[in-house]
Parts: C-alpha cells; sequence; structure tokens
C-alpha cells in the first residue's frame, strides 16, 4: 500500500477509532493494525510513537467532533425542545467512547488523556449544555431542577446503556436503552408544556 504520510495520519486512527468502539482500546495491538492496514511498524511509529500517543490522538480528535456539533446545535435556529432532543442523540452516539468505564480505564492507565478529557469537558462542553438547560428553563420546558443535577443523572444514565452484559442478556442496543432512559427521565422533568410538545413531537415522527 503506497500512501501519503497525510493519508496514514487519517488512515491509523480512522482504524484505531471503529475498533474502539467495537471492543474497547485495550485489546488493539501494533500486529493487527500492521496486518488489516497492509503497513509497516515503522509507519506506526513514524507517526504515532506510542500507544499513548495515537489513543490521545483519537480521544481529542473525536472529542473535538463532538464538541464542534454541539456548538452548531447551540447556534441553530430551531424550536427548543427539537435542540434538547438531538441533544440526547448526540451524547448518545458517543456513549461508547466516553463511558464512565472508558473513563476509568483511561485514569489508571493513561492519566495523561483522562485528565485533557476532563479538562476539555470541564471548560468546553458542559458551559455549552448548561447553555441548553438554561434555556430550556427559560422557554419553560423542563422544571427549574439543579443543572448539576440534571447533568449527573444523564450521566449515571450512560453506566446502564453501556453495560455488555445487561445488553446482551436482554438482546438490547446502547442506543435504545440511553434512548429509553433519556424519554424516562425527560417526562420527569418536563413542564405540562414541555410535555405537550413531546407529544407533538412523537406524532410528527411517526
Amino acid at each position: 500500500m503506497n500512501l501519503e504520510t497525510p493519508k496514514y495520519r487519517e488512515l491509523i486512527p480512522g482504524y484505531v477509532l471503529g475498533k474502539m468502539i467495537n471492543a474497547g482500546y485495550q485489546k488493539i495491538t501494533l500486529e493487527e493494525i500492521t496486518v488489516d492496514l497492509a503497513i509497516s511498524k515503522k509507519t506506526i511509529y513514524k507517526e504515532f510513537s506510542t500507544k499513548e500517543e495515537l489513543l490521545n490522538f483519537v480521544f481529542l480528535s473525536e472529542l473535538t467532533k463532538a464538541y464542534q456539533k454541539l456548538v452548531v446545535l447551540v447556534q441553530e435556529k430551531s424550536p427548543m425542545f427539537d435542540k434538547v432532543e438531538k441533544l440526547a442523540d448526540l451524547v448518545a452516539s458517543y456513549i461508547i467512547l466516553f463511558s464512565e468505564e472508558s473513563l476509568q480505564k483511561l485514569k489508571k492507565e493513561f492519566p495523561g488523556i483522562w485528565k485533557k478529557i476532563v479538562s476539555f469537558r470541564m471548560s468546553k462542553i458542559l458551559p455549552l449544555i448548561n447553555h441548553i438547560i438554561n434555556h430550556s428553563k427559560k422557554h419553560k420546558i423542563i422544571n427549574n431542577i439543579s443543572n448539576e443535577l440534571v447533568i449527573n443523572l444523564f450521566s449515571n444514565s450512560l453506566t446502564a446503556a453501556t453495560d455488555k452484559s445487561f445488553l446482551i442478556h436482554n438482546n438490547l442496543t446502547q442506543e435504545s436503552v440511553f434512548k429509553t432512559i433519556f424519554n424516562i427521565l425527560l417526562n420527569g422533568m418536563l413542564t405540562q408544556k414541555g410535555k405537550k410538545l413531546l407529544t407533538i413531537n412523537q406524532r410528527i415522527k411517526k
């Protein structure tokens, strides 16, 4: 395979990301990468000198993409309730990479990457989520509940949505479990106005 160096910079992380989504980062080996991509270890080391550097690139790249999508969501001119639902879809799409289980493993094995993710979330992601929650309150879509409590409830719900044994035993997908949990929690937070909007949205989608 005769690829230019810049393409390797995209090819290798793209392959690793796919593996991480399916089986987690711990099982990824250089041997597997070289065989599946038909490239040499020398080529990999030229782009990423260590596994930590490679994982750092993948995690931070995906986190940046999530942030950029969140910025677009906040800025788009759409009904506030639609933004809340789109926020849930965005979170669901990144469940596997940034679940509590994944982050705890990173904290033990690669604390430097873990610190960067936590810092990024605190400084960039959470302020935007708080912005959406505050606007939902302003438009009287959700009740006046502590933002921190709302975020913690949804964060904790991700643990159930990413428990592989639970998913396999019940023949469920991570996305379906999270959306079910989201609807349960959302219904508890919605005002009467919010519940009416939820009903309207569900009818439109059918």
